[in-house]
């Protein structure tokens, strides 16, 4: 066989075998599909209320005020702060910061701010340390009441 003659049937007996390999190889690579695989997304994670016990209507038998407390988007808050007879005083601040709930209202008549700090917290007692614009302060229960007036 003449030089020429070998080269093309060594070339095409070459392309051949790539031919064949690639095709037994073909089956080895996943076929994309029209729907991509589902991803992880990860979950928001909600806070979970850590004091069920604190929502509800507390009053303040020395003031016969009640405070109203409810469990809003992952923290405490305070409503309102209700007096039987002046009516709603301003709540004037408040936090939710490492199970403590803290808040401040002001009674307008007296000029008065009054801040109110979580203890603890049982069925109907609720543990507060207090004090007030004037330097007093001191440790105090509320009472757990059905109702948001005193």
């Amino acid at each position: 066989m003449n030089t020429p003659r070998k080269f093309w049937l060594v070339l095409i007996g070459a392309v051949l075998a790539m031919v064949v390999i690639a095709c037994s190889c073909g089956s080895l690579t996943p076929t994309p599909t029209s729907t991509p695989p589902p991803t992880s997304t990860p979950r928001p994670t909600v806070p979970v209320n850590p004091m069920p016990g604190l929502e509800g209507y507390w009053l303040d038998s020395d003031t016969q005020v009640v405070h109203t407390i409810e469990w809003q988007n992952g923290q405490y808050v305070v409503i309102s702060a209700i007096d039987a007879v002046e009516g709603s005083y301003p709540i004037t601040d408040q936090s939710w910061l490492e199970n403590t709930l803290t808040w401040t209202y002001l009674r307008p008549s007296t000029g008065t701010s009054v801040t109110f700090e979580t203890v603890s917290v049982t069925d109907d007692k609720l543990s507060v340390n207090w004090s007030n614009s004037l330097g007093d302060s001191g440790n105090w229960n509320l009472q757990r009441v059905s109702s948001p007036t005193p």
